[in-house]
């Protein structure tokens, strides 16, 4: 018979039961084994079948293939012509299972009406809009419950299995070659640790590999998958979360957690790992989520849209870091996009985790030797080196890095920020299990204090700070080497908090006992007074101030020489004071010179980099050069939001700069939301009794008076008054005083008005 050509596939509606849509799922009573048999054969064979039309009735188009197979036009199906037409269709290996499941009288012999109704058995859950699963550019949400997890964990373990896998292996391993490796317990990881070469150099081949008898215990993820997944839903050729749904439906619903790790991990760890997840947390474990036999071809921008949307919607992102001192993950394309798309928006958790066999090491590690340390070995990572089995999806990744704003550096500095952000939240756990005297002297507290400090979290690091002196002191001395550099901490901390007074007793403490133990020319006590110097200059002491500055700068040139950046630092910082005072030709080639040598030595994005871009910015704009001092500003803008963080102080201040040179330049439209961001940025952060929320609200009712906002003007001159006033006290009055001047002077105007 001629069959009628359509777009619609009439097999594909005979098997493909829709396993992925849960709403079927529930509806539909659980699938018997046969049932499952008949589903199974009709998945493989759909494209063969697409030419059937849908505008038939299901008992049409089941009698349409009933004939099809009927060669021989008797009215009933043999075993032979069910094997001949699945073999014709590219399937012949579930011929016999087929035949039994739909031949339910067992009189050798299927009938239409026995066709039928297995037929209409999976017509009934018949949906719109089937696809076949390899051609699916979406993104599955399915996951599998955690409870399920752990049970197909302690049901495996003691078993061994034997797969056939394509591994990528370099050519002098048989990568790329006709022979089959062979891998069994005995050269398990020498071939693994050739995998990992492979994958590294990116130069494998893809290659079959006959694993014998490994034990699950020994398996990877990628093991897992060959070994367990593919194998259990080679029939159906979906993903083994569909296969659950039909057995299981209860332990599959759409994921809570999104699993984040390597393949190259063994599998219970991963598992062990997600133990602090809830037993009834659905988790997106691709190995189980993905169908593992289709290949996945999406358009270059799926990675940036639907799946990095996807990740982010679940909520929560579960990192699986291992070995924690050179964590896979952070050399994985996979993994960095996965994390990524987790902390983009703000509004998912990222959560790291570690097995039980890395979490000791780790926490004896922090406590040994340090925060500080622990950074140095897990952030050194890079997107643009990151590592892919498959050439084509490392491309595809890089490519949606490429196309973030900021490219590869910003996509480094967010993930590196969050591991920072880890390792402080962990190291405070660790010091949590330190009894009161070994916390009080150990290196973990005063790193702790420190990262929190570079974070610019000061509130949050004063009470270490403090914690750390007071058990140094007790522990010993107060002239100790130790406990000197521990003074200078806090009391470069309060002074970034605006308690000058506390900061400088400390100042001066550490500068005395230095200067006697170590003499005026030791780089400690040239740090201490230079330290001493900011301290005098931020509270307007400038003739106390000038000497120290001047001190500071001969002794390290003569000490460190030109080019160090502890010189570099006081040039600059000599520069800074002058511009304070007005001095814009003693200043400039300070800058110019501090500039110079940031750029050559540390780079055009380092911290102290930004910092004199930003100062010659300020210099420039002071003395009406705005062509020069705007492209500086917006380099030190940039930089600063890239590797502080828009929240940062210090990018805090190129914002509120930036502001005051668009403000000079007469473009108030582009200046106000840039004073606005300083502002509340600084009152967020600092407070309203800091005085650079002092500067920032001076300014902006500057800005406001200009436009003749008097009213509004004389609220923000108020509340630099208050910061002033708290922070100076009576040491600096005048700051006060002019304030609340224009303040009254405002609101004068604005009555007139």
């Amino acid at each position: 018979m001629e069959v009628v050509k359509n777009e619609r596939a009439g097999w594909v509606l005979f098997g493909n039961v829709l396993l992925d849509h849960q709403a079927a799922v529930a509806e539909r009573p659980s699938l018997t084994p046969s049932l499952r048999i008949i589903i199974a054969a009709s998945l493989q064979v759909s494209s063969a079948w697409s030419r059937l039309p849908m505008s038939l009735a299901s008992s049409e188009r089941a009698r349409l293939l009933f004939e099809q197979v009927d060669t021989n036009g008797d009215g009933v199906l043999s075993a032979y012509e069910l094997r001949a037409w699945l073999e014709m269709n590219g399937e012949e290996s579930l011929g016999n299972s087929l035949f039994s499941a739909l031949d339910t009288d067992g009189d050798g012999f299927i009938s239409f009406d026995e066709f039928s109704d297995g037929f209409n058995k999976v017509m009934k859950h018949e949906k719109k809009d089937l696809h076949p699963p390899s051609n699916d550019q979406g993104f599955p949400r399915s996951g599998v419950r955690f409870a399920w997890l752990r049970r197909f964990v302690h049901a495996c373990k003691g078993t061994k299995y034997t797969w056939t896998a394509k591994d990528f292996l370099k050519a002098e391993h048989g990568g790329g070659g006709d022979a089959v490796v062979h891998v069994s317990t005995d050269n398990l990881q020498e071939h693994r640790a050739r995998m990992n070469a492979a994958g590294k150099d990116g130069d494998g081949k893809q290659t079959t590999v006959q694993y014998a008898d490994i034990p699950f215990e020994l398996m990877t993820t990628n093991d897992v998958c060959f070994g367990i997944v593919k194998p259990a839903t080679e029939q159906v050729r979906t993903s083994y979360v569909e296969l659950l749904k039909s057995t299981e439906p209860a332990e599959v619903k759409s994921a809570t957690a999104f699993v984040s790790h390597a393949w190259k991990y063994t599998f219970v760890n991963v598992v062990d790992a997600l133990s602090d997840l809830p037993e009834d947390a659905f988790v997106w474990f691709d190995v189980f989520t993905v169908n593992q036999h289709a290949s996945l071809q999406v358009p270059p921008n799926w990675w940036f849209t639907t799946f990095k949307e996807a990740v982010a919607s679940i909520g929560h992102t579960v990192l699986v870091l291992m070995p924690w001192d050179d964590p896979i993950p952070l050399t994985r394309a996979w993994c960095i996009w996965e994390i990524l798309s987790t902390i983009d928006d703000g509004k998912a958790k990222l959560e790291i985790c570690l097995p039980a066999v890395e979490q000791e090491a780790f926490a004896d590690f922090l406590v040994e030797e340090g925060a500080g340390q622990v950074i140095v070995k897990t952030i050194g990572m890079d997107v643009q080196r990151a590592e892919a089995w498959k050439k084509e999806d490392r491309d595809a990744i890089l490519h949606a890095v490429k196309v973030y704003p900021g490219g590869a550096s910003e996509v480094n500095k967010r993930i590196k920020d969050q591991m920072r952000s880890w390792v402080v939240e962990s190291a405070k756990r660790a010091l949590d299990t330190l009894d009161s005297e070994k916390r009080a002297t150990s290196l973990l507290l005063m790193d702790v204090a420190n990262l929190l400090f570079k974070q610019a979290k000061y509130t949050d690091a004063e009470p270490l700070y403090r914690e750390a002196l007071e058990g140094l002191r007790r522990e010993l001395g107060d002239a100790h080497p130790d406990t000197l550099n521990s003074i200078n901490n806090l009391a470069v901390l309060l002074n970034n908090l605006g308690k000058y007074a506390e900061a400088e007793a400390l100042h001066r403490e550490a500068l005395d006992v230095r200067r006697r133990e170590l003499g005026d020319a030791h780089p400690k006590t040239l740090g201490s007074i230079g330290n001493l110097a900011n301290l005098l200059d931020d509270q307007g002491k400038y003739a106390d101030a000038e000497p120290l500055f001047r001190e500071a700068l001969d002794g390290r040139r003569r000490e460190l020489g030109d080019a160090h950046p502890n010189t570099l630092d006081s040039i600059n910082n000599l520069a800074a004071f002058l511009l304070d005072q007005g001095k814009y030709d003693d200043a400039e080639p300070l800058y110019r010179e501090a500039l110079d040598g940031f750029r050559r030595e540390l780079g055009d994005a380092h911290p102290h980099t930004l910092m004199s871009i930003n100062g010659l910015a300020i210099l420039l704009s002071d003395q009406g050069k705005y062509a020069d001092a705007e492209p500086l500003y917006r380099e030190a803008l940039d930089g600063r939001r890239r590797e502080l963080g828009d929240a940062h102080p210090d990018t805090l201040k190129s914002i509120n700069g930036l502001a005051i040179l668009l403000k000079n330049q007469g473009k108030h439209a582009d200046a106000e939301p840039l004073y606005r961001e300083a502002l509340d940025g600084f009152r967020r952060e600092l407070g309203d009794a800091h005085p650079h929320y002092g500067d920032s609200c001076y300014n902006f009712a500057n800005f406001l008076k200009r436009q003749e906002k008097f009213a509004e003007a004389a609220s923000f001159y108020d509340q630099a008054a208050h910061a002033y006033e708290q922070s100076y006290g009576a040491d600096n009055e005048e700051y006060t005083r002019d304030s609340r001047r224009k303040a009254d002077a405002c609101r004068i105007e604005a009555e007139d008005a």
